[in-house]
C-alpha cells in the first residue's frame, strides 16, 4: 500500500502555529508600577476571604504587598552595591526612584543616591 501522497504548497500556505490572533487584552501603556499594584490588590481581594486575614481591609492588605515590594528593591539595591556591581546598584536605585508606591522622601532619597553613584561611575 503506498504512502498518501503531500499536496505540493506555495510558501505561506503550509499550516500555521496557534498563536493567539485576537486582539490582545492587556492594559495598554501601564507602567510596572501600575501593573504591580493592580496585580497586589486583585490578590488581596483574595486573601481577605481567609479566616486569618478577614478583619483586615483591602487597603491594608495592598499596603503590606507594596512595602514589601519596595523592602525587596532596597535589599537588591544593598546586595548590588556589597558585591561592587556598580551598574546593577544604580539601577536598582533607578527602579527605586520610579517606583510609584513609594513615598516621596524614599524616592528623593533614591534620586539623590542615583545621581552621586552616576557621577562617581563618570568620573572614572
Amino acid at each position: 500500500m503506498a504512502g498518501r501522497q503531500r499536496k505540493p504548497m506555495k510558501p505561506g500556505e503550509g499550516q500555521q502555529p496557534n498563536r493567539g490572533t485576537g486582539p490582545w487584552k492587556g492594559q495598554g501603556a501601564a507602567s510596572s508600577g501600575a501593573r504591580y499594584l493592580e496585580s497586589c490588590r486583585r490578590r488581596a481581594i483574595a486573601v481577605k476571604s481567609k479566616r486569618e486575614f478577614g478583619q483586615l481591609n483591602v487597603e491594608t492588605l495592598v499596603y503590606v504587598a507594596c512595602e514589601h515590594r519596595l523592602v525587596t528593591m532596597r535589599l537588591g539595591a544593598i546586595k548590588s552595591l556589597e558585591a561592587g556591581d556598580t551598574k546593577r546598584h544604580l539601577s536598582a536605585l533607578r527602579s527605586i526612584e520610579r517606583c510609584e508606591t513609594a513615598g516621596p522622601s524614599v524616592r528623593t532619597a533614591a534620586y539623590q543616591a542615583a545621581n552621586v553613584v552616576q557621577a562617581r561611575m563618570e568620573a572614572k
